[in-house]
């Protein structure tokens, strides 16, 4: 009887342990998939932050400059959704058990899905202030996956800087839709006069 009571004791044990969240891979779907969220969030903010920069260091005196500026800006979402990232060829760099986490290198491809950019090749072309064209670019993504203490993912992304093409694909975009409103605006006016 106490031997079938430790074998049910223990069966529970192992239950539960085997009910805890696993120690995450690099190449988990849930942490691929988190990857591309993660990275591009960060593209959302950089591009937000440095449109606003432009928009500062600009300061438009005509209101409906600004206007346009900020409906341009609101556009940044559907631009990032049509990259379509894909992580592949990763490689776990380092993994701690104690704590559920652990390092990971691969590489990051995006699909263009928007005919933006190809319209603003030759406006922004010659520009080395925005290096953007992201067409056959493969850079190494790096990153680090952990099991928070509720038992959630995080992603974070390690080499950021390194992928700042991503955003600057984005701003081109945005410049390029502000610069087409902003002739339309300049058509009209002199229409007027």
């Amino acid at each position: 009887m106490i031997i079938k009571q430790k074998t049910i004791i223990a069966l529970l044990i192992v239950i539960v342990f085997a009910g805890c969240t696993r120690q995450p891979k690099c190449s988990d779907k849930d942490v691929k998939k988190l990857v591309v969220v993660t990275l591009k969030k960060q593209i959302s903010e950089t591009v937000e932050k440095t449109f606003n920069q432009e928009l500062k260091k600009n300061s438009f005196q005509n209101e409906e400059l600004n206007q346009i500026f900020d409906k341009i800006l609101e556009e940044k979402e559907t631009l990032i959704n049509e990259l379509e990232l894909k992580v592949y060829d990763i490689k776990t760099v380092k993994i701690d058990k104690e704590i559920k986490k652990c390092e990971c290198e691969g590489i990051i491809s995006a699909i263009e899905k928007s005919d933006i950019i190809t319209k603003s090749v030759n406006e922004f072309n010659k520009s080395e202030r925005y290096k953007y064209d992201i067409v056959g670019i493969k850079p190494t993504i790096k990153y680090s996956t952990i099991v928070t203490d509720d038992d959630k993912l995080f992603v974070n992304i390690l080499n950021i800087e390194e992928l700042e093409i991503y955003s600057s694909n984005i701003m081109v975009k945005l410049m390029f839709k502000f610069k087409e409103k902003a002739e339309i605006l300049e058509r009209k006016r002199d229409n007027y006069y």
